[in-house]
């Protein structure tokens, strides 16, 4: 893919400096300067949020949620043991809370964990569950 958009990209820029040589650099600065703003945001978001389910994790709240998820999680899937539940219910609490990419890391650990323990189905499960994305606090969407 990337060298389809590669030539995309030079033909268009191309095209672009003989209709408006003033324009081009113009649109060129404007859009960096719009993508720097928005991985700023992005990784303040992201910091906010990671800091959070780091003090949930240290006063014990995740080990809370993992076991008012349990039932729900060992009906979903094939007997996971303590660790892998965790990983659950942290990705799938991350999810409702609207905190998507903050919950990557553990729906990734809990998947491997799944699959090392033979459970395939589950871990599809986990990644559809998680591809869903079904949230209480839309933070992303505020």
């Amino acid at each position: 893919m990337n060298p389809i958009f590669t030539v995309i990209f030079i033909l268009s820029s191309s095209v672009f400096l003989f209709i408006d040589p003033n324009g081009f650099l113009k649109a060129m600065t404007d859009g960096g300067t719009k993508a720097v703003s928005l991985s700023l945001s992005l990784l303040v978001v992201y910091a906010v949020w990671s800091g959070f389910l780091q003090i949930a994790d240290d006063c014990g709240l995740n080990d809370k949620i993992a076991a008012l998820l349990r039932p729900l999680i060992e009906k979903l899937f094939k007997k996971p043991d303590k660790d892998t539940i965790k990983y659950i219910s942290l990705n799938m609490s991350a999810n409702l809370l609207g905190m998507g990419g903050i919950a990557t890391p553990a729906g990734i650990e809990a998947m491997k964990r799944l699959g090392e323990s033979g459970d395939k189905n589950g871990s599809c499960m986990l990644f559809v569950i998680a591809a869903t994305s079904i949230q209480i606090l839309p933070t992303t969407v505020i």
